[in-house]
């Protein structure tokens, strides 16, 4: 059933596990992250991005496709709007259906964010959508979002734009950053998602999990207050992975097939996050 992300987060920060936020955009993603709910009994929250609507065809698409789907996957599932930056494209998901979004206004100053973030609080509360915010700037390259930067979130600038907004989770910078790993050290400051934590008393949300960050990292930081976890390049990876292997043998042309195998390295995937994140049979 699709469900507001606050009711899976406020369980989630309570129990000190997390929710995995996976990227989809396609049918066979969306199934594969579905199937590996519906395995370990755990629920989810399917990411999209605006690159993916755009994909699709409108954000309609993915609330029909994932209405549908869920008739036979019978788990809370939160259908998410990742790294929006207008007030139009927000409308108009929510007016789809989607249950939760994401205003990113890390790239504004701090009460130009904290205003357009109020907006959409505002317009989501009397549709009983959840809002994520974000404040610091998470660094990195994935889709349309792009930045060499990162800046980290400091505790009271935290505390400052989740009661300005009422935002219902937060995703901060804590040493992360989208898309593949560069080679640098990446990480995740554990001493400070605790001291935000401390700060906002509401789930905290970590951006940029897939490669690079250690599992024990990860696990740490659920511990303190992330309650969570997006993961879009993992999935990508053990996708084009598949495809890739599966191409190999020139007498396969069926798309059916070829897609199938993609289908199993994405649930497969998924289904190791689920429980690095702790959400098993948390459904």
């Amino acid at each position: 059933m699709l469900v507001p992300a606050q009711k899976i987060l406020s369980r989630a920060l309570k129990g000190r596990y997390a929710v995995g936020a996976f990227n989809t955009s396609n049918l066979e993603i969306t199934q594969g992250i579905l199937e590996a709910a519906k395995k370990l009994c755990s629920p989810v929250i399917l990411s999209t991005s605006l690159k993916a609507i755009r994909y699709a065809g409108g954000p309609d698409v993915f609330v029909a496709m994932v209405r549908e789907l869920l008739k036979k996957y019978r788990v809370p599932v939160s259908l998410h709007l990742d790294h929006a930056t207008d007030l139009l494209l927000v409308k108009a998901a929510i007016t789809a259906g989607y249950t939760s979004v994401m205003i990113d206004g890390s790239h504004l100053p701090f009460r130009k964010n904290v205003a357009l973030t109020k907006a959409v609080v505002r317009f989501a509360k009397k549709r009983n959508v959840s809002v994520e915010g974000e404040i610091g700037v998470i660094g990195g390259s994935e889709d349309y979002i792009r930045s060499k930067k990162i800046l980290l979130t400091t505790p009271q600038d935290a505390r400052a734009f989740v009661r300005a907004t009422g935002v219902h989770s937060l995703a901060c910078a804590v040493g992360t950053a989208h898309g593949r790993a560069r080679g640098q050290r990446e990480y995740v400051d554990l001493h400070l998602v605790r001291a935000i934590a401390r700060a906002v008393r509401i789930p905290l949300v970590l951006h940029g999990a897939s490669e690079g960050i250690s599992q024990d990292e990860i696990r740490k930081a659920i511990g303190l207050g992330v309650s969570k976890v997006n993961i879009d390049t993992d999935i990508r990876l053990a996708f084009t992975e598949a495809l890739r292997v599966t191409l190999k043998d020139k007498s396969v042309y069926d798309p059916r097939t070829v897609l199938s195998s993609a289908r199993e390295a994405v649930m497969e995937t998924v289904v190791e996050k689920i429980t690095l994140f702790g959400s098993v049979r948390k459904a």
